[in-house]
């Protein structure tokens, strides 16, 4: 039949027919009720409509229908297939010329006795339909598509197939592309037991843009590029890795005492008090750094002068440390409670275990707190300067004790215009 037809329902069929074709009009949608009681029906033709929608209910009667066929539609306009799972004994459908870039996973899984599906001219980029249940299935047509590549668990499911029966493909003109991820596709091409049709002369297109025709011979090279592609991304991926660690580990170093002072600040957890004027109130004048080995000048010299003649408040750890407390948090609790941190520099103190921590420690509070912190009181001559400390003498004030007792008075002055400062 072949008319100005808009719709099916204005033509009144009688339920036993058994061929239909309607083809040529301008049908634009099958309604659910279309085709309903039509039990008998097993051919129907559709072809050149211009049907845009197919209600997921308007083949439900159509119990015996044996071939479909409706290609040269509109049904890819609206991206929204409908699915054929009702014709449980369809055996030849045809969608192909459709405009249909994309289909559902279900589209075809329950037709179980389908024999011949074909989807070629459309705009199709992926082809993966469920096709578990297709045991029937001899031809499948997927000409002029745009697709790349067919994923693995649809190879899979056509090698089990083509296991039982001949099975034969046709995927001419498409969009094949030849890269290290399309490898296995392309050799399924070439060596699984499937016939593809014309497979002499499809082509893919290689990664700078050639096109070549898929043969053996080509595989070889692939593989050996993707090797080569592999090395340079474990090369480049192993020096990505080490350039990142080393400049972590630089970083790390760089500012490895402003982590440990804010790693100990946590522990800490209390914030120094202020005044109404935003200055900050000190527990001590002087936290006192030295070496165990300078006790008799602590105790017998500077002490008694510090506390008793110029009455500073000094934090000295063998007294003033917080009981139970780990030495870092105490160290990092006195120069952070005392308006001034005084390293006695000796021989013994550069050489003791805890004299670079808490060096650096007081320095990171003078950042912190953007207030000079460091007074280096230098006790006799110190032969080996380590590096570390050379680097600090231009950052922090430095005042040397005298051998002679006559300028010891002068070395006092210094020392509490330092602390005052």
């Amino acid at each position: 039949m072949t008319n100005t037809q808009r719709t099916i329902e204005l033509l009144d069929f009688p339920n036993n027919l058994r061929y239909m074709d309607v083809s040529e009009n301008r049908i634009q949608r099958i309604r659910n009720d279309y085709l309903d009681g039509m039990h008998s029906l097993m051919f129907l033709n559709l072809t050149a409509n211009a049907i845009e929608i197919i209600d997921q209910e308007a083949f439900s009667d159509l119990t015996n229908l044996e071939e479909l066929i409706l290609k040269h539609n509109l049904l890819g306009i609206h991206k929204s297939m409908p699915t054929f799972n009702s014709l449980h004994t369809l055996q030849y459908l045809d969608i192909s010329f459709n405009k249909i870039s994309a289909i559902e996973k279900n589209l075809i899984s329950e037709c179980v006795n389908l024999d011949i599906l074909d989807l070629s001219h459309n705009n199709l980029d992926i082809f993966e339909p469920d096709l578990s249940s297709l045991r029937k299935i001899r031809m499948l047509i997927l000409s002029t598509n745009r697709i790349q590549t067919i994923a693995e668990p649809v190879r899979n499911s056509l090698n089990n197939i083509a296991r039982h029966h001949n099975l034969t493909v046709n995927l001419f003109d498409n969009k094949f592309v030849c890269n290290c991820k399309t490898v296995d596709f392309l050799k399924w091409l070439l060596f699984s037991n499937i016939t593809f049709e014309m497979l002499e002369k499809y082509s893919c297109t290689l990664t700078n843009g050639t096109v070549v025709l898929v043969t053996k011979s080509l595989i070889p090279e692939l593989e050996y590029e993707c090797k080569q592609f592999i090395a340079v991304i474990i090369f480049a991926t192993a020096f990505i890795f080490v350039f990142i660690t080393s400049v972590s580990c630089l970083t790390i170093y760089r500012f490895r005492w402003h982590i440990l002072y804010w790693y100990y600040l946590g522990k800490l957890g209390r914030n120094r008090p202020a005044r109404l004027d935003m200055e900050p109130i000190y527990d001590w004048n002087i936290y006192l750094a030295y070496d165990d080995a300078d006790f008799d000048f602590i105790h017998r010299k500077l002490l008694p002068t510090l506390e008793g003649e110029m009455n500073y408040h000094v934090h000295v750890r063998d007294r003033d440390f917080m009981a139970g407390e780990i030495t870092a948090v105490n160290i990092l609790n006195g120069i952070r409670s005392s308006k001034k941190t005084v390293v006695i520099f000796s021989e013994n103190f550069v050489e003791n275990e805890w004299s670079k921590f808490e060096v650096n420690m007081a320095l990171v509070e003078g950042q912190a707190s953007q207030r000079e912190v460091l007074v280096l009181v230098f006790l006799g001559e110190v032969q080996h300067v380590p590096r570390d400390f050379a680097a600090l003498l231009s950052r922090c004030s430095v005042v040397e004790y005298p051998e002679d007792e006559k300028v010891e008075q002068a070395f006092w002055r210094t020392l509490a215009d330092l602390v005052d400062k």
